[in-house]
């Protein structure tokens, strides 16, 4: 989904009768349904300026790619639900999203395949690779630079030059889609860079867990991403899952409470819960650290409460922008595992903790709203 491409692609199953009904499946789970479950709606082929295939009632595992995740937020993922069909062949059918321009690539399945078994195949891939930070791009044996899986996006950046032949840095960001054997770009990336005299051109990547690397399989070409851990890398994201004790300071008095960290999307995000309210936090999966946000929490008395960032220190500055926050840092200890809370430096001022913040004022309606000098132990 998403029109330039900013998101890769996610792996879908669909049978359809004739009586207009399509039984569906995805490898993301929804609010209620897991990966691999089915959902049967209609669709139909109408005519606008030639044949449109439209899934015409609401099926939730599909319109999870299309509905918005909130009132800032619009577009969510900018999926489509209404494809205009570009090519037509007995075993594969290419359609073109009618709003977003996204790409629906159908191929014909001539065995019956379980969704699960299926799923879970492309989930065993993804989780393997995911333990890695970031990936050293080898092309014809060479290193030429690092690239990071964000949003099923390959993001790398290397050295080329410009027309006066001065260096310059190249950034791009490659959309793909994860298959049971490795992932598939959405379309052939040609790479040429620093002094190269052919160009390589690359699609198609197998995941070979012996190398910990993404292995290219297209015919003469020599290309790998290879796993490597960043030096500081901290924790793997299942270290984080669970009951901690979190120590904090609210106001002149010192807490001590137990919490939960729960998945919200895994290898992503994490939900902190126990204290006045739910935080999310971010995984930064190249150093291996949760990453506290200014983010909105919840409501009261009819008005939004955020979770501001707080400078702690005097003068106490707060900003609620989700580009300031927090980090956490492991003791490297096993036993007691301490995380401490330390300032993000993406602002001017440092970060030590944050105020539940409502209709301009600090949150009153019980429980604390200061959370200062915070640490979680288990």
């Amino acid at each position: 989904p998403e029109k330039n491409h900013s998101i890769g692609g996610y792996n879908m199953m669909a049978k359809f009768t004739a009586e207009g009904n399509v039984t569906l499946s995805s490898e993301v789970a929804t609010r209620n349904y897991e990966a691999g479950d089915t959902l049967t709606s209609q669709y139909d082929i109408i005519s606008d300026m030639g044949p449109v295939l439209t899934f015409n009632t609401y099926n939730e595992i599909l319109h999870y790619f299309t509905e918005p995740k909130g009132s800032s937020d619009v577009d969510g993922m900018a999926g489509d639900y209404e494809f205009v069909f570009m090519d037509v062949k007995p075993d594969k059918i290419i359609l073109k999203g009618k709003k977003y321009d996204n790409k629906l690539v159908m191929t014909r399945l001539e065995e019956p395949t379980d969704p699960k078994t299926y799923y879970k195949s492309i989930l065993d891939k993804m989780v393997e690779s995911s333990l890695f930070g970031g990936f050293y791009l080898f092309v014809n044996d060479d290193t030429l630079c690092i690239a990071n899986i964000v949003d099923r996006t390959m993001r790398i950046s290397y050295e080329d030059r410009d027309e006066k032949g001065d260096t310059i840095v190249e950034s791009e960001s490659l959309a793909f889609i994860y298959t049971p054997t490795g992932f598939k770009l959405y379309e052939p990336f040609e790479y040429i860079a620093m002094d190269m005299k052919e160009s390589v051109t690359m699609e198609n990547f197998e995941w070979n867990s012996e190398k910990k690397s993404f292995v290219c399989t297209d015919a003469g070409v020599n290309v790998v991403f290879e796993g490597y851990v960043d030096p500081n890398f901290e924790l793997y994201y299942e270290d984080y899952l669970g009951e901690w004790t979190c120590e904090y300071t609210a106001g002149s008095t010192k807490r001590s409470v137990k919490v939960q960290v729960v998945e919200e999307v895994k290898n992503k995000s994490v939900r902190l819960k126990g204290l006045t309210f739910d935080i999310l936090m971010n995984y930064d999966a190249v150093l291996g650290r949760l990453i506290f946000y200014g983010q909105r929490v919840g409501t009261w008395n009819g008005a939004s409460v955020d979770a501001a960032s707080w400078q702690v220190t005097s003068p106490g500055n707060l900003n609620t922008s989700s580009n300031y926050g927090m980090v956490t840092s492991w003791n490297r200890k096993e036993s007691p595992m301490v995380l401490t809370w330390e300032d993000r430096g993406t602002w001017q001022y440092k970060v030590l903790g944050f105020i539940l913040w409502a209709n301009g004022g600090e949150y009153k309606g019980g429980g604390d709203s200061r959370f200062a000098y915070i640490s979680m132990e288990r």
